[in-house]
């Protein structure tokens, strides 16, 4: 609120009115120097202004007038808002002319703000906004004084009758900070849908972050899942999106199996998870979408990593398996063995089978004999049988396959 811009619309008013009325001689020219005073040191103009109260206050209506200006004046370079409201209430009460009576209703509304004097910051807007008339409720002078009565009412715990009168002010001119008012007490009275239907308005306006992320966040809460994911897409890829929501964002888009969409988002937020979900999801979007390749360089380089758990290790063994990475397989079958107990003759397996493919048949002899288990009977004497036929001289060495 600007005050001091009000009063000095005052002031022009009511020198009109000092012209029109009159006073002894006496009397203004003190309120000259006074005036001229508060000016320069208001601070030193307070017993001045005391001292033309005691002797004008009681007289014509222009020494009243005056008197009333001056501790008006002082009271709000001061900030001395209870004085300020009781000079206003005076000089309304002396019945100044429609348009000098304008100045003072909305500078009475604004000083009961600063009083937090609720009931008089309503009761001054609305005899404001009723005295302009119809034409002039739709300027942005008005929408001022709607936002002041709303945030009044707010503060009386009328929130509803508050978001209507902001509604106002807001469609006369609509401004970010009205509509984050009209936005809180939606959130605060729980009327999801209002907000919903008014947050595309904000976004229109204001593209920020808080309004996407928000936008996003509720679609999700009421489980519309496509449009959140929509409204959540469209913030990231324009940089507009929380990034606490971005994990929100992945989940959703995995479970819509929007695999290529995941991979950009995944790169583009290379901090939105940790280390190992990031690489977990990166492997399983580049297998869903045929590029095992580069699902394995990202599995091996997060096996090499002191985060890797066996699970993951072994989906790096069976991705390097599936795309005969022989060498890569051979070496990570070799770490399984050392740290499986329960899949340890299933990782023996495969790491004969890389040893084999690699053409290494005394290793790949070696590691299939480690295999004792009935369950994996008949797979190694079949592999031990061909090595056999391969390389017969291993077995002459001491290696035999089982019948």
């Amino acid at each position: 609120m600007n005050l001091r811009n009000n009063l000095w619309k005052c002031t022009v008013l009511l020198s009109l009115l000092a012209t029109s009325l009159s006073a002894a001689a006496g009397a203004l020219e003190d309120y000259r120097v006074i005036d001229r005073q508060i000016d320069k040191e208001p601070q030193t103009a307070i017993d001045a202004v005391d001292r033309f109260e005691n002797r004008y206050a009681r007289g014509s209506q222009m020494e009243k007038t005056m008197a009333a200006y001056l501790r008006l004046r002082i009271s709000l370079i001061m900030e001395n808002w209870a004085a300020a409201m009781r000079s206003t209430e005076t000089l309304i009460a002396l019945k100044p002319n429609p348009e000098q009576r304008l100045g003072l209703l909305k500078l009475a509304a604004q000083v009961g703000y600063q009083l937090e004097d609720w009931n008089k910051t309503i009761q001054y807007a609305q005899d404001w906004l009723a005295a302009v008339g119809q034409t002039k409720q739709k300027t942005p002078e008005a929408a001022s004084l709607y936002e002041l009565k709303a945030f009044a009412e707010n503060n009386l715990g009328k929130s509803a009758t508050a978001v209507a009168t902001m509604q106002i002010a807001f469609g006369i001119e609509a401004t970010k900070n009205r509509g984050d008012f009209i936005l809180s007490c939606w959130q605060s009275m729980q009327k999801t849908a209002e907000e919903l239907r008014f947050l595309p308005v904000m976004i229109r306006q204001w593209p920020e972050s808080v309004y996407w992320s928000r936008w996003g966040w509720l679609l999700y809460e009421e489980n519309r899942q496509g449009e959140a994911l929509n409204v959540l897409s469209a913030a990231e890829k324009t940089r507009k999106l929380d990034a606490r929501l971005v994990p929100l964002l992945i989940d959703l888009l995995y479970s819509k199996e929007a695999y290529h969409e995941l991979l950009r988002v995944l790169r583009a937020n290379p901090e939105a998870l940790p280390q190992r979900s990031m690489a977990m999801l990166q492997a399983s979007a580049l297998i869903q979408t045929g590029r095992r390749t580069q699902a394995l360089d990202v599995l091996n380089a997060f096996v090499r990593t002191s985060e890797a758990k066996h699970s993951d290790i072994a989906l790096a063994a069976q991705t390097a398996y599936a795309e005969e990475k022989w060498s890569r397989l051979r070496e990570l079958a070799d770490r399984l063995v050392k740290i499986e107990d329960q899949n340890r003759e299933y990782w023996l397996i495969l790491g004969g089978i890389a040893c084999f493919e690699l053409k290494d048949y005394t290793a790949a002899h070696q590691v299939f004999s480690e295999v004792q288990s009935d369950k994996w009977k008949e797979t190694r004497r079949l592999w031990l049988n061909q090595i056999q036929f391969l390389q017969p001289e291993i077995v002459h060495h001491g290696h035999h396959a089982q019948p």
